[in-house]
């Protein structure tokens, strides 16, 4: 397993590493680090699959192995009311009305139509955090993420043999704003980027769980 430029968050390959001299050297950024303080900063430690943080697991099946968390949140305190009463104000005055009286307008229908997404937004991103949940299954090549709540959500495939390094990075939001998230990198594009709404703990948990099972691969 590769260990990750704690800088750029680059992965270092086995060609940067001098093991003999202690040396690591990240061709992205050109920056030097001693390969002791990047395990001792937990880059390819062993992580204790039977004690994982609350809210996340780890389970062997029948087939392979499957390791997830939820992405339950206090956030839901807030998201829950503010949804109602976007959902609620914007949606019943500009539709609302329109079935009340039994009349059809357009241009009124048009422009609610940005309200319209914002609420389907709003209300995915509410049962997030009431009751989603990320998992990642194995089962000999095949690989499968589900990302949603209630059995509703993204579902990809890919090939587990392809991936060669489990990385985390940091992905640029709106405002200013900024999430963790987990990238599987492989010889098959493209990169399979997931974990956004996860707590630290938990997609610190996922993200060495993942690191611990490629290096066993």
């Amino acid at each position: 397993m590769k260990l990750q430029c704690p800088r750029c968050k680059h992965s270092i390959p086995a060609a940067q590493l001098n093991v003999e001299q202690d040396v690591a050297v990240c061709a992205n950024c050109d920056e030097v680090f001693a390969i002791s303080d990047l395990l001792a900063e937990g880059q390819g430690a062993d992580v204790d699959v039977t004690n994982p943080p609350k809210g996340a697991w780890f389970r062997e099946t029948f087939d392979g192995w499957e390791t997830g968390a939820t992405t339950r949140s206090w956030g839901a305190l807030f998201l829950v009311p503010f949804t109602c009463v976007w959902s609620g104000g914007s949606l019943g005055g500009i539709y609302g009305m329109q079935i009340v009286n039994r009349q059809f307008n357009l241009v009124q229908s048009l422009f609610g139509i940005p309200f319209l997404l914002g609420s389907f937004a709003l209300l995915s991103l509410t049962t997030m955090s009431i009751c989603g949940k990320i998992a990642i299954s194995v089962a000999g090549d095949e690989g499968r993420l589900f990302s949603g709540a209630l059995g509703i959500g993204r579902r990809k495939r890919f090939d587990w043999s392809a991936i060669e390094s489990v990385k985390q990075e940091t992905k640029d939001g709106s405002k200013g704003s900024s999430q963790q998230i987990i990238a599987l990198e492989g010889t098959t594009p493209p990169t399979i980027r997931f974990g956004g709404m996860l707590s630290v703990d938990r997609l610190a948990f996922l993200r060495d769980v993942l690191r611990n099972r490629l290096s066993k691969r």
